[in-house]
């Protein structure tokens, strides 16, 4: 008869999968009034417009050729910053001087030229049998329409005016007008179906539209990036005319050729995208990722300096010499008490709870010779050493005790107990280092029961010697943990440390157990679960060992400033693998001196936090990434019976892993009219300021829209600063107008054909994004998976033409 361990598990609420996003900003471009910084900007504005047809299927390459004399440096540096930025795309070359014209290229090639009003002739001439061209061209006075040239931007710097011309495109006869509604532009299938029709046409297509795409108006462009004939005129403006080829109002603007025409206010613009980064969604263990600043945990009625930290599992590999430590356990603490004293304790480690309230009963005063920073290392060693030898043990001197891996702290605190109950105590250490450290700590401990991996076998050790083990405190795992329970005695004690061979269900016999064999698993979260009476038998074992001398304070590991429970356990991890057996101590008031800020989101526990969710899963993980993030208040609001069993039980372990937040529910419906959505965010946020909105895929943008009204009742009278986010489900415009009054909002828009990605799948980049979010000129932010450019392996030709001499060195860019 065999028998499985206990497994333990976490079950990962939402498992992180790695891929690849693209986040590119939408940047509106007024043709009238570009407004750009400096001639850098709009020269970098001109080649982005030249180059929006890049993705298209026909695209091919793109000439550069710079007019200039050749004593002009400032033209020569602006090519320069044209071939860096732009390298990838563009191929500058030279007139071959044996004609007026250049003969480079196909059909399909574009060409741009750099020069000034005085060789604008010159440039015009070499580009006279081309179709798609653009010139920069910098003047003394603004240039106008003329000829086969409109004017695309212009901008004046200073005394000087920058122009970006385009030779005038045709318009077909037999073009094809589609006009777009509410139906078919934000309906992704319907959209789909509209361009299946359209791309086998090999005409021009306008798709012409009044209302703003719900996603923004980039993020439906590009969908179409692959079809080289379409252009989108967005007509945004009540008091323009209907949309006509031949309306002088629109021909002009047909003229310029550009992707995307937005009319509104009074005005033509375009838009533009702004990369703004590329992420790789690493799969990151959530429980690595939890408080975001341990310092920060305060206690009731005292008032904390020092903080100890515990791994919760500990495993010890012998053959590599290497610990792991799975997360953070209970904690210590020493500090002043509200009655003046000095104290030291244990207290539970809630990863999402900041204040704490320590254990009343294993809690002691701190003697007059230590400090509160020796102090912080104490209690939890020696109390799990005092339940496993004294309370459940009950050892004297004729019982033999076998401890593994002797410098953890657990360890040296069981042979402090052992050398003081004066029993025959035998002790495991990796290599000769750490014998001699072992040495250093314990005089008293003789040699030969100090046992090293590297060089002994301590199973044939002990059993050619006789010896049977009365008590093993163990943390070893797989064919060490196997062979320590065969040299355990009848009627013996074996204490497992770590619980790595019962999460991976490995198998013991029963007939160890057949001798009256005690096995426990033990963990300080077990001790702290004990009845008062355990408890209070180890606080006064704790006492007493303080008063005799048998308790020693160990060396430590003080860090300051802001710590994440990622960065404790990595301290924990590289101490023990560099044999330096120290405990880890965080100073909270150091932590306040040092500005070692941490980079990444953080919540207020004080605020609410608005999540209005689908009916799968999305909303649970963005609410369990706030918990991570210290938010303790959250309000969701979910359809009606959307909870299934599956979500109902992620909810429930979410709940229990995550002690004190407050999640609470509410109906969608609350949120169909404005009045309904006042009443709701007022009366949720009686108490608590609003920190943050966030909108899911699957919400109604009317929704949205009335939490915008709501917000504007409420939120403003406060003068606070509120993030607005949309994930995923529409909400541009919405965005745009709260971006445009001071409102911290972000629209995150899913810019291909097919299903938009899992939430779980952008929550590591969604921290990058909603920290830069604030400084970001517009609300869209366009997510796509990511794709190498089509000209990432061109090489670059870089050849400068003068109208005096030409260079004879010839760079080539690769």
């Amino acid at each position: 008869m065999r028998f499985l361990l206990p497994c333990f598990e976490v079950l990962p609420l939402d498992p992180l999968v790695k891929t690849t996003f693209q986040l590119r900003e939408q940047s509106l471009i007024d043709l009238s009034n570009p407004s750009t910084k400096n001639p850098i900007d709009f020269i970098d504005t001109c080649m982005d417009i030249v180059l929006e047809f890049r993705q298209s299927d026909d695209f091919e390459n793109v000439f550069m050729y710079p007019v200039c004399d050749v004593q002009d440096t400032e033209m020569e540096n602006y090519s320069d910053h044209v071939l860096k930025t732009k390298g990838y795309d563009v191929m500058m070359i030279k007139d071959d001087g044996k004609s007026g014209q250049l003969n480079r290229g196909s059909d399909n090639s574009q060409y741009v030229a750099l020069t000034r009003h005085t060789r604008l002739s010159h440039a015009m001439l070499l580009m006279k049998s081309k179709i798609r061209v653009h010139l920069i061209v910098f003047s003394n006075s603004p240039l106008s329409d003329s000829g086969d040239y409109t004017v695309v931007l212009q901008q004046k710097f200073g005394d000087n005016y920058l122009a970006l011309l385009k030779k005038v495109s045709k318009i077909d006869s037999d073009a094809i007008i589609q006009r777009l509604t509410s139906e078919n532009i934000n309906c992704c299938d319907q959209f789909q179906d509209l361009l299946t029709n359209l791309k086998s046409l090999n005409k021009t297509i306008y798709l012409v539209s009044k209302i703003q795409p719900v996603d923004g108006i980039i993020s439906l462009v590009k969908k179409t990036n692959k079809i080289k004939n379409i252009r989108f005129f967005f007509v945004l403006d009540n008091a323009a005319p209907g949309f006509s080829t031949i309306n002088p109002f629109y021909s002009k603007q047909i003229a310029k050729d550009l992707l995307v025409n937005v009319y509104q206010n009074g005005r033509w613009v375009t838009y533009k995208e702004i990369k703004f980064i590329n992420v790789i969604n690493t799969q990151t263990s959530m429980k690595k990722t939890l408080l975001a600043n341990l310092s920060n945990i305060s206690l009731k009625n005292v008032s904390v300096k020092y903080i100890g930290l515990n791994p919760q599992d500990t495993i010890v590999d012998t053959r590599y010499n290497n610990v792991e430590y799975d997360e953070l356990g209970p904690i210590e603490y020493s500090g002043l008490a509200s009655d003046g004293s000095l104290k030291m304790g244990v207290a539970p480690f809630i990863p999402t709870v900041s204040d704490i309230t320590a254990d009343p009963i294993l809690s002691w005063a701190v003697p007059k010779n230590m400090s509160l920073e020796e102090a912080s290392t104490i209690p939890v060693p020696y109390s799990m050493a005092y339940y496993m030898l004294i309370v459940i043990s009950g050892i004297t001197k004729e019982n033999s005790v076998l401890v593994h891996s002797g410098l953890t702290a657990v360890g040296r605190a069981a042979i402090d107990i052992c050398l003081e109950k004066k029993c025959k105590i035998y002790v495991t250490v990796s290599d000769s280092k750490q014998m001699e450290l072992l040495k250093q700590r314990f005089p008293l401990l003789p040699h030969s029961n100090v046992i090293i991996y590297e060089k002994e076998n301590f199973e044939i050790k002990f059993l050619m010697a006789n010896h049977k083990m009365d008590v093993i405190i163990n943390c070893l795992e797989g064919d060490d943990f196997y062979a320590t329970f065969r040299v355990i005695a009848d009627h013996g004690k074996f204490f497992q440390l770590t619980k790595s061979d019962m999460k991976k269900k490995y198998k013991m016999g029963t007939l160890k157990f057949l001798k009256c064999i005690s096995f426990f698993s033990i963990g300080m979260d077990r001790i702290m679960a004990e009845c008062e009476e355990t408890k209070q038998v180890i606080q006064k074992l704790i006492e007493q060992g303080l008063n005799n001398g048998t308790i020693k304070p160990f060396d430590r590991h003080v860090l300051t400033g802001a710590c994440t429970g990622t960065q404790a356990l990595e301290t924990l991890e590289n101490l023990t693998r560099e044999n330096e057996f120290k405990r880890v101590v965080i100073s909270t008031s150091k932590a306040i001196d040092v500005g070692n800020a941490i980079n990444q989101f953080q919540c207020f526990p004080d605020k609410v936090y608005f999540v209005i969710g689908n009916a799968c899963d999305d909303w649970l993980c963005l609410v369990e990434w706030l918990a991570q993030r210290g938010a303790l208040k959250v309000v969701v609001g979910l359809e009606t019976h959307s909870l299934t069993p599956t979500v109902s039980r992620k909810f429930n372990i979410f709940l229990d892993r995550y002690k004190g937040i407050t999640v609470q529910l509410v109906s969608q419906s609350l949120l169909d009219t404005e009045q309904s959505a006042h009443d709701l965010l007022k009366s949720s946020t009686a108490t608590y300021l609003l920190a943050a909105v966030f909108f899911v895929s699957g919400v109604e943008e009317k929704m949205i829209e009335n939490m915008q009204f709501a917000m504007g009742q409420i939120v403003t009278k406060h003068n606070q600063k509120t993030l607005f986010t949309c994930l995923f489900c529409g909400g541009a415009k919405t965005c745009d107008q709260l971006k445009s009054t001071g409102v911290n909002a972000l629209c995150l828009s899913w810019g291909q054909n097919g299903d938009k990605p899992k939430l779980s799948k952008i929550i590591p980049i969604l921290e990058n994004l909603i920290m830069k979010s604030d400084a970001l000129t517009n609300a869209v932010v366009v997510c796509s998976e990511h794709e190498a450019d089509k000209w990432t392996r061109m090489t670059i030709l870089f050849i400068y033409s003068y109208s005096i001499t030409q260079r004879t060195a010839v760079p080539n860019y690769r």
